[in-house]
């Protein structure tokens, strides 16, 4: 799953944090939108900002973070990514012969606004000479 952009465009970055907006289905089977941050909802789809596809609009979000320096442990990824919101999980995977570092991991966060959060501004994020990848989980059915 990846971030989508009121304009339909998927993960663009440098939009503001006040510009949250989370997508959900009435019973009537008609989207609205409600704005995270200012608690506004409105029928209309939003002309800024993210808008989180309704399957991730509550509950826990988890995001898939690639090219995780080795040196890296669940420690160390959570360190970076508890300043976005609540986490329920920081897991680096390890390899089970060599014990060390596959170098992906993953962030499972109390709220999807939080894991939006971290996948604008961790993706592309610097360090130790690498360059985060940071994206929504993917749902496979």
């Amino acid at each position: 799953m990846s971030i989508k952009w009121a304009d339909g465009e998927e993960e663009r970055l440098g939009i503001p944090k006040s510009v949250a907006w989370a997508e959900y289905i009435n019973k009537e089977g008609v989207s609205y939108y409600w704005n995270s941050v200012t608690g506004r909802t409105q029928w209309s789809r939003p002309k800024v900002g993210y808008v989180i596809p309704n399957d991730q609009a509550s509950g826990s979000s988890e995001v898939f973070v690639f090219y995780i320096p080795g040196e890296w442990g669940d420690s160390d990824l959570q360190q970076q990514f508890n300043r976005f919101g609540n986490l329920l999980s920081a897991k680096v995977a390890i390899d089970k012969v060599t014990g060390k570092s596959k170098g992906f991991g993953f962030v499972n966060f109390e709220d999807s606004v939080s894991a939006c959060n971290a996948v604008r501004d961790m993706n592309g994020f610097s360090v130790l000479g690498k360059r985060l990848k940071v994206q929504f989980k993917k749902i496979v059915n």
